[in-house]
């Protein structure tokens, strides 16, 4: 594609004393051409389809991606192609870095295990055991999280068990809620 330099050139312009609004209305011109051959080109190497959901499909889909913290469009697609090529199409960051620090904790314990196990220089059935029971539990927990994730339930069991103080920010926040 040529510059407006270019063009203004092989239009003959330069080479006259031409007025601004001649300039202006070859600006225009100029523009008209640039987007007219961007969009031939740009049709060219993408495809638009519509696609048409109900209301609740919709909601459905609003709402994951609204979890996701991104646009129902971009999530279609990452879902799509997520499905095509086998991938996953990860939740929040904010569970995965929940995921990572438990993983990073039973790893932790893994390695603290094993090292006793090294010094003692002897491995007995209950090491075993132990270790047999971490590495199932690595395993539940990661499949449990990509496959069934919590609802707003556990959920709240999880953060009650772990911070049972936070019982009273959620009261407040359904008395707000409830006021309104």
């Amino acid at each position: 594609m040529e510059t407006f330099y270019q063009y203004i050139q092989r239009m003959g312009l330069l080479e006259y004393d031409t007025s601004p609004s001649v300039l202006a209305e070859a600006k225009r011109e100029f523009r008209k051409a640039y987007q007219k051959d961007y969009q031939r080109n740009y049709r060219k190497k993408k495809v638009r389809k519509d696609l048409y959901f109900n209301s609740q499909q919709f909601n459905k889909l609003s709402a994951l991606a609204k979890k996701h913290k991104m646009p129902v469009s971009k999530l279609c697609k990452e879902l799509i192609f997520g499905y095509i090529d086998k991938q996953y199409v990860l939740p929040d960051d904010e569970n995965v870095r929940q995921l990572e620090l438990y993983l990073r904790g039973v790893t932790n314990n893994l390695n603290q295990l094993v090292r006793y196990i090294h010094q003692r220089k002897e491995l007995s059935h209950d090491d075993i055991i132990n270790l047999r029971n971490q590495i199932n539990e690595i395993e539940e927990v990661v499949s449990r999280s990509f496959r069934a994730p919590d609802d707003l339930e556990g959920f709240l069991e999880n953060v009650l068990r772990d911070n049972p103080s936070a019982i009273y920010a959620l009261e407040n926040f359904i008395n707000k809620i409830h006021k309104q």
